[in-house]
């Protein structure tokens, strides 16, 4: 690790010290281009301001203000005298020199007819370097070697004087023309567009170049050695401060990330007080995780999760451990599944650091998978109920069929037709039986429609108040608000109120009380049926939903399984009250939509 960071720490550096040198380098390289423009506009600059000199002079000249005898060519080799200045010519368009500062070149070409079309001058000066060739063959389109000058040349040029302006001047022969000219040679020589060149030498211009280049190199070293010197110094005093940067960084990433774990994280130290606790373990085991940091485990641990703790501080190490903890409040006290992880933390010489628990609640998964196995126990029922159903209920009607013909042949008071009337009391059990296997199985689907609740509750008291007489039950209904009508299956919950009142009434063996109470709250219809009967064991509550279990000697099991569809159809549930001596109470609730009718 502190290999990994000297190393990075050195690349920062390199890359740190390749950043300064690219970006010096460009600053040189650019400082050197701005000088060698500045220098070359300096010398068109020198160059167009000659030219103005010369073609103003000419004006003054061909006007015969410049003595007698004086000439052009006069002029340029005057002018031609500065320093700096290799030749001046004045050409025509193909390039034949009509005046010069060297005289002996008058009537040359300055460059070849292809050549000189690349130039196309106009009325504002130009420039442009014409270097010495290179040794080898020669080139018909390069400039070549201008006899004027040994090596490279600036030239700046642009046309030289109107035509027009010329032809109109008395003095244009003897000024233009060298030595004595006829005054028609003037226009001859003169009559198409005229070009200057002026050609300066560049050797200040390299010169001052190269001044600059090794000025801005110089200074570009010693930014360099600068700038490296600082980055240096820079970086042995951030590796000072990186140790406990990153110490910092380490301590903030790990104590943000136990502080965000989905799974609830209680660390110990070597002497076992809690050193560290998240707020996942806080809402797992209903703690304030603030108020238990600094104590010891066994002061709000116990029971199967303490002994774990005490395992792992002992060096033992658990993996998964399923616990159930209790939860809720004393009035509605619940269960919920923990799976348990602890182990022992060593430190890098393999000494005990500590032990840490996690703690995963599973509660949820363990829900959903209970879910499954009721849902696949619902599958098995439907495809049961399918066959009883072509199998045994066929069968049974012939089988009544056949016991009520044998009955009639007998006395009635014989035991024959005892016999008989036995038979076909079963048989209707049975088919009684397989009608509720059948109804179960079935795909529940509320068929709404706006419904009066006070109108079936009383219907289904209507249904079971004989039966509940004969077991000596007094059954009424108590409203408690206004009830209106609302979106429900009549049908259907007429078939789960009748279950449970059924079930009430044959809990009360030896009489009792049932009350069906109504009203309409938050949405849904909340029909409540107590009884006070023996009560149900809360250990039960989710085990009597389930097909085919039944607490009763003659029951089937499906009768509170239907009540769970019924409520599920409706997108509601159903809840338990009970308690064992206390008599129970089972409350329908049923989300609806209120009808306007």
């Amino acid at each position: 690790m502190q290999t990994s960071s000297k190393s990075s720490s050195s690349w920062l550096v390199a890359g740190a010290v390749a950043v300064l040198v690219a970006v010096v380098t460009v600053w040189a390289l650019r400082d050197i281009q701005r000088n060698r423009e500045s220098t070359g506009r300096l010398l068109a600059q020198q160059g167009a301001g000659l030219i103005k000199a010369l073609e103003a002079g000419a004006r003054t000249g061909m006007r015969g203000r410049l003595g007698r005898g004086v000439r052009l060519e006069a002029l340029l080799q005057e002018a031609g005298r500065q320093d700096n200045i290799l030749f001046i010519a004045v050409t025509d368009r193909t390039g034949r020199i009509l005046a010069h500062s060297n005289p002996a070149r008058i009537e040359q070409p300055l460059f070849p007819p292809p050549v000189m079309s690349g130039f196309m001058p106009g009325p504002h000066a130009k420039s442009r370097l014409v270097p010495k060739p290179p040794d080898g063959p020669p080139n018909p389109d390069h400039p070549g070697q201008l006899e004027d000058a040994p090596g490279d040349v600036f030239l700046v040029y642009r046309d030289f004087l109107d035509p027009r302006e010329a032809r109109n001047r008395h003095g244009m022969n003897q000024f233009l023309c060298p030595g004595a000219c006829p005054p028609d040679r003037a226009a001859q020589q003169f009559g198409h567009s005229l070009v200057i060149f002026v050609g300066l030498d560049p050797a200040p211009f390299y010169e001052a170049v190269h001044a600059d280049a090794r000025a801005t190199i110089f200074f570009a070293l010693l930014i360099l050695a600068a700038g490296g010197a600082a980055i240096a110094a820079l970086s042995w005093a951030a590796r000072a401060r990186a140790s406990g940067r990153k110490l910092s960084e380490a301590r903030a990433f790990a104590d943000e990330l136990v502080a965000n774990l989905p799974a609830g994280l209680i660390a110990c130290d070597a002497s076992g007080t809690v050193v560290s606790m998240n707020e996942s373990a806080g809402a797992i085991l209903q703690l304030d995780p603030e108020v238990h940091i600094g104590r010891k485990p066994e002061d709000f641990l116990t029971g199967e999760l303490y002994d774990v703790f005490a395992a792992a501080h002992a060096g033992k190490r658990v993996v998964e451990q399923e616990i159930a903890v209790p939860a809720g409040t004393p009035a509605a006290p619940q269960e919920r599944t923990l799976l348990v992880s602890a182990s022992t933390v060593s430190t890098a010489n393999g000494e005990a650091a500590g032990s840490v628990l996690i703690l995963r609640d599973v509660s949820e998964l363990k829900q959903l998978e209970e879910q499954v196995r009721r849902q696949e126990k619902l599958a098995a029922v439907g495809q049961l109920a399918a066959g009883v159903a072509h199998e045994i209920r066929n069968p049974l009607s012939s089988i009544k069929g056949f016991a009520v013909h044998l009955g009639s042949r007998f006395p009635k008071d014989s035991a024959d037709a005892q016999a008989a009337r036995t038979l076909v009391a079963e048989t209707d059990r049975l088919n009684r039986v397989v009608t509720e296997l059948i109804e179960y199985a079935r795909p529940t689907e509320a068929a709404r429609q706006p419904t009066d609740p006070a109108m079936v509750i009383e219907h289904t008291l209507r249904l079971v108040r004989q039966q509940a007489a004969d077991a000596g039950v007094t059954a009424r209904f108590e409203p408690c608000g206004e009830l209106y009508d609302v979106d429900i299956d009549p049908d259907r919950v007429n078939q789960a109120l009748l279950n449970l009142c059924l079930n009430a009434i044959q809990a009360m063996d030896h009489g009792g009380e049932l009350i069906v109470r109504a009203c309409v709250e938050n949405g849904a219809l909340r029909i409540d049926v107590e009884d006070t009967g023996p009560g149900i064991d809360p250990d039960l509550f989710e085990q009597i939903f389930d097909p085919y279990y039944t607490t009763k000697a003659s029951g089937q099991g499906l009768g509170l399984a239907v009540v769970r569809k019924v409520a599920q159809a409706h997108g509601g549930y159903v809840e338990i009250d009970s308690a064992p001596g206390a008599g129970s109470r089972f409350t329908l609730v049923l989300p609806f939509t209120r009808s306007d009718s």
